[in-house]
C-alpha cells in the first residue's frame, strides 16, 4: 500500500486541549511530514428530521453544522500553518466515529494515525466498545495513542516484540514493529530499546505440573534453560537484522501485561510500540488483547500496528449515511 506523507490527527471538537495535535506537530517536524486535521461527527438530531424537510434543507443543516467544525479546524491550522507546517482541515459526516476515521485513513494512506486517549473501564471496553479499542481491532493505519501531558521530543522508545513462533525466528509484523520504531528513534535522536517477555516453564502454576505429570511430562532446568537460549537467539537475531545493538535488549520472564507496564514505568519510556493481534468475537469481548490490557496500564504514549497482511473489515463509503 502506498503511503503518503502526512499524518492524520483526530481533533476531539469538545475538548479545549489537544493532546493529539501538540505529539503530531513534534512528530511531523522531526520527520518532515504534513499534518491533516481531522473532525469526525454525526448529529442524530438534525437527520431525525429528515421526514419534514426537503433534501436540499436537510444538506444544508448538516452543511451548516460541519462548517462549524471547519471554522475551528482553521483555527487550530493557522497558527501551524505560520510556523511552515503544511496543514489540510478535513470535516467529515460519518458514524460510528472510529468508523469515519478508518475511512478517512483509508483514502489519504497517512503514515500514521494521532488520536488521544485516557483511561477505559473494562466493562465499557467490552459491552460498549469505545473509539479506541474498536480503532485497535479493525485499522490498518498505525495508529499512536497519546496520553494527556506526555509531550516528547527525544523520546526513550520501547519496542515490544515476540520473536519466537513457530519457526523460532522472527516474523514480517516483528520485523515492521521495529522498523518504524527505529525510524522514528532515529529521526527524533532518540534511543530505542528492544523488549520481550516470554513464560520459565518453572514458573508454571502448580496445576501444571499436576497436569503435565499425568503424561509423563517432566519439566527441568536443563530444558527451561534451552527455552530461554531459544528465546535469546531469537531476539538477537532481530536485533542484528536492524543494527541494534544487544545492550539495549530486555528480556523478561512473565507475562506482559504484567511485565512490561512495571518496565514501562521502570525505564521511563515515552513511547511503546507494539503490535495488534487479531482475535475472535468470544475473545475480543471476554478476554481482551494484550495490547489492550496494556493501553489501560501504561502511562507512557502507545504505536499500535497491524502485520502488513492484515484487512481491515471497513468499507470506504458508509452504506447508509444519509448526505
Amino acid at each position: 500500500m502506498d503511503i503518503t506523507n502526512t499524518i492524520l490527527v483526530v481533533i476531539d471538537p469538545t475538548k479545549e486541549k489537544q493532546p493529539a495535535l501538540g505529539q503530531a506537530m513534534v512528530l511531523a517536524k522531526k520527520l518532515k511530514m504534513n499534518l491533516d486535521l481531522l473532525i469526525c461527527d454525526y448529529a442524530s438530531q438534525i437527520v431525525e428530521n429528515k421526514h419534514f424537510l426537503k433534501i436540499e434543507e436537510l444538506n444544508q443543516h448538516i452543511d451548516s453544522y460541519l462548517d462549524h467544525h471547519n471554522k475551528h479546524l482553521e483555527k487550530l491550522a493557522k497558527p501551524l500553518r505560520e510556523q511552515g507546517f503544511k496543514v489540510n482541515c478535513k470535516t467529515v459526516w460519518d458514524y460510528p466515529r472510529h468508523e469515519a476515521i478508518i475511512r478517512q485513513a483509508m483514502k489519504i494512506k497517512p503514515f500514521m494515525i494521532v488520536k488521544d486517549t485516557h483511561y477505559h473501564y473494562k466493562l465499557t471496553r467490552s459491552v460498549f466498545r469505545n473509539t479506541d479499542w474498536s480503532l485497535i481491532r479493525t485499522c490498518k493505519t498505525p495508529i499512536l495513542f497519546v496520553k494527556p501531558d506526555n509531550l516528547w521530543n527525544s523520546p526513550t522508545v520501547t519496542c515490544a516484540v515476540n520473536p519466537v513462533h513457530d519457526e523460532l525466528k522472527p516474523n514480517e509484523h516483528d520485523r515492521d514493529i521495529v522498523q518504524i520504531a527505529k525510524f522514528i528513534t532515529h529521526e527524533t535522536d532518540g534511543r530505542l530499546q528492544l523488549y520481550h517477555s516470554y513464560y520459565s516453564i518453572l514458573n508454571l502454576p502448580s496445576s501444571a505440573y499436576s497436569w503435565s505429570g499425568q503424561f509423563g511430562v517432566i519439566f527441568t532446568e536443563e530444558a527451561d534453560q534451552q527455552i530461554r537460549q531459544s528465546h535469546k537467539q531469537a531476539i538477537y537475531k532481530l536485533a542484528d537484522e536492524f543494527s541494534i545493538d544487544h545492550d539495549s535488549i530486555i528480556m523478561e520472564d512473565g507475562e506482559a501485561t504484567e511485565s512490561l507496564p512495571k518496565f514501562i514505568s521502570e525505564s521511563k519510556t515515552d513511547l511503546l510500540v507494539i503490535g495488534a493481534t487479531t482475535k475472535s468475537r468470544f475473545e475480543q469481548v471476554f478476554i481482551g488483547g494484550t495490547t489492550e490490557d496494556i493501553l489501560d496500564e501504561v502511562d507512557c504514549d502507545i504505536l499500535v500496528m497491524h502485520s502488513a497482511d492484515f484487512v481491515s473489515p471497513m468499507k470506504t463509503k458508509h452504506p447508509t449515511l444519509i448526505k
